[in-house]
């Protein structure tokens, strides 16, 4: 299975604002890369998430709980789904919670993928896994940080802003500008 396009994780976004207003109710980990969050809203509404690769709705049963899900399951049970974000046009949703307090889960959908629950502050509550980079840190007690831009946000760009984006390209070609610099994935930028 091939990752998902950030422009294809832009369209999920606006399929999964269903869930909000939904509660948080459960999370299963059928295997080390899958993970099945519940939402209740006048019944339960499942996603499963592949790391790295996909987010959908689906009707999958599993009952695996792991430490990470009984953890994370503490952080946020019975919260209340706000908000699901997309910033900057990244392979990354954002799902704030509320309740007393707020939580943010961030699902990265790039490379091997994560799981990472901030507070409201973006300060790292609980990753699945901790990772260090010259630029980034996941782990706990550490602030949530998105990897450096490398693209252009097709959505704010004016037909000006495009033109200069082509122009200044240095890509062997039109689809490899599109595909890398605004984010639109190869099979979207060859179409």
């Amino acid at each position: 299975m091939k990752s998902l396009s950030a422009i294809e994780i832009h369209l999920i976004k606006k399929e999964l604002a269903s869930l909000i207003g939904s509660r948080f109710d459960k999370v299963y980990q059928p295997t080390n890369e899958e993970f099945i969050l519940v939402f209740n809203k006048e019944g339960n509404i499942s996603v499963k998430i592949i790391l790295g690769k996909a987010i959908f709705f689906t009707n999958e049963k599993n009952p695996n709980i792991t430490n990470f899900c009984t953890n994370l399951k503490k952080q946020i049970d019975n919260f209340k789904l706000t908000e699901i974000k997309q910033d900057n046009f990244e392979r990354i949703l954002e799902f704030h919670f509320e309740s007393k307090l707020k939580r943010i889960l961030i699902i990265e959908l790039f490379s091997k993928g994560n799981i990472i629950l901030c507070d409201k502050d973006y300060n790292i509550l609980l990753a699945l896994q901790q990772q260090v980079w010259k630029d980034r840190i996941i782990k706990p007690k550490e602030i949530y940080k998105y990897p450096p831009a490398k693209h252009h946000n097709p959505f704010d760009l004016n037909s000006n802003k495009f033109k200069e984006v082509i122009n200044n390209s240095n890509k062997e070609n039109l689809v490899k500008t599109l595909a890398m610099d605004l984010a639109l994935g190869g099979l979207f930028a060859e179409e």
